[in-house]
């Protein structure tokens, strides 16, 4: 289980290094606070659900049957696909589905 959640995490730090080195910026302290901005405008949703008390979850687990998860203190409250062609459609599913769900809650 650990090698399978540090798995997880260099693919997301990956991603980060990807969005990173999209943003254009060269210096360390400018690039971590671009990033945060851009993080928060590519993924509303993702970002209104973590600073709202929210959590997700990235990454192949045994006992799960999805790539990437949204939840609360409920639990579940979305699923994704068990698959996905790269870490950034992981995000832009978990984003459109957090958006769905908010939407349905009112």
């Amino acid at each position: 289980m650990k090698g399978e959640r540090r798995r997880a995490l260099v693919q997301v730090g990956r991603a980060a290094d990807a969005h990173i080195a999209r943003s254009g910026e060269s210096n360390g302290d400018v690039m971590a606070a671009s990033t945060r901005s851009n993080l928060a405008a590519d993924y509303p949703s993702i970002h209104k659900w973590v600073f709202g008390g929210g959590w997700i979850e990235i990454g192949q687990e045994v006992c799960r049957g999805s790539f990437a998860r949204a939840l609360d203190e409920g639990g579940m409250v979305w699923e994704g696909k068990r698959h996905y062609k790269s870490l950034e459609d992981a995000f832009q599913d978990l984003d459109q589905g957090i958006t769905r769900w908010l939407e349905e809650q009112g």
